[in-house]
Formats: structure tokens, C-alpha cells, sequence
């Protein structure tokens, strides 16, 4: 679900899968802060910045070609062992990723719930900043935008990129949980 309201559009959604190993296991990995760029590519350049504190850039292309760049830090909170770790991320980009662990033998079911709240000035710096204005990419970007109604539909297009990479990003970060949590 996505809705905007006044500076801040926010997104919320679930991605789920099965791992054939035990929660522990799943949960050391999730706990470890230093692990969470293994999870989400997308995530670069993080450094160490306190206790159990990251800061990052957080790369999304737009359109899958014109990269936005998100300045964040992120932290990792064990909650509940072995059923719930929570990463919470601060910056351009605020939310948490809580993922949710439930045992079913030697399988484990991952549900990963997501909440995204991203700042209506920082994305429409963004757009202003980096989106491109001339060559093939910045007319075809401003075509789609007359299409659909102009700017505020060029703003809808970043957003709908946007959050589907975003959910992309947390469907990668399971497959790449499951091949570390099977290996």
C-alpha cells in the first residue's frame, strides 16, 4: 500500500518465504548488522558509525537507469530470540524492516514486513536534482510525464519506481537470506 500525505509518502508491504534451516540460524544472520548489505545489495558504501550503528547510501534506480542515492543509518534490533529481528533505518530514508520468524520443523516460515517513509522534499530534490532534463533518457522521461499530466505525474512515476524497487529489494533480500541461511 502507498499513500502520500503532506511532506512524507510512506509504503507498507509483506514478502514472506520458506527456508529449510532452524530460526537460530535465520535470526544469527538478521541480527548482524555488519550482514545487512549482504541482504540488500542496493545498500553500499556502509561504515561502522556506533554501537551496532551503520551509515550507508541506499541506490534505487529510477526506471531501473537514472540511480537515486539515499543517505541512511541503520541499526539492528534483536527483539524476541529466535522470532523477531527488526532493522530500523534513519536518514532520506526512515522505516524498519521487521522480520517476523516461525518454526515448522526443520523449516522456517520468513515474513518480512516492511515500512517505508520517504520525504516529499528530499524526493522532489531528487527528481529536481537528478533526473535527467536532456538527451533520449530525459525526453522519453518528459514524454511519459506529458502523457500522464506533467510534473506531479513525473513525481508518481519516480514514486511507483521507486516503491516497486523498494519491494524488489526486500524479495531479493529473502532469496539472498535463504541461500545464506541453506548453505
Amino acid at each position: 500500500m502507498t499513500t502520500q500525505t503532506g511532506w512524507a509518502t510512506t509504503a507498507e508491504f509483506e514478502e514472506e518465504i520458506d527456508i529449510s534451516a532452524r530460526p537460530g540460524r535465520i535470526y544469527g544472520i538478521l541480527d548482524d548488522a555488519k550482514s545487512v548489505p549482504q541482504l540488500i545489495p542496493e545498500l553500499n558504501q556502509a561504515q561502522p558509525s556506533g554501537n551496532n550503528s551503520y551509515t550507508a547510501v541506499y541506490t534505487v534506480r529510477v526506471l531501473g537507469l537514472v540511480p537515486l542515492n539515499f543517505t541512511l543509518s541503520y541499526n539492528v534490533e534483536a527483539n524476541n530470540y529466535p522470532e523477531e529481528v527488526t532493522l530500523h533505518f534513519h536518514g532520506n530514508v526512515e522505516g524498519v524492516i521487521r522480520w517476523d520468524l516461525a518454526s515448522h520443523g526443520d523449516t522456517t516460515h520468513v515474513v518480512a514486513h516492511a515500512n517505508y517513509k520517504f520525504s516529499r522534499q528530499v524526493i522532489d530534490d531528487l527528481i529536481k536534482n537528478n533526473m535527467p532534463k536532456d538527451g533520449m533518457l530525459g525526453g522519453l522521461l518528459n514524454r511519459a510525464a506529458d502523457i500522464t499530466g506533467g510534473m506531479s505525474s513525473q513525481l508518481d512515476l519516480v514514486l511507483e519506481s521507486l516503491f516497486t524497487r523498494c519491494r524488489e529489494d526486500i524479495k531479493q533480500a529473502l532469496r539472498n537470506l535463504k541461500t545464506r541461511s541453506e548453505g
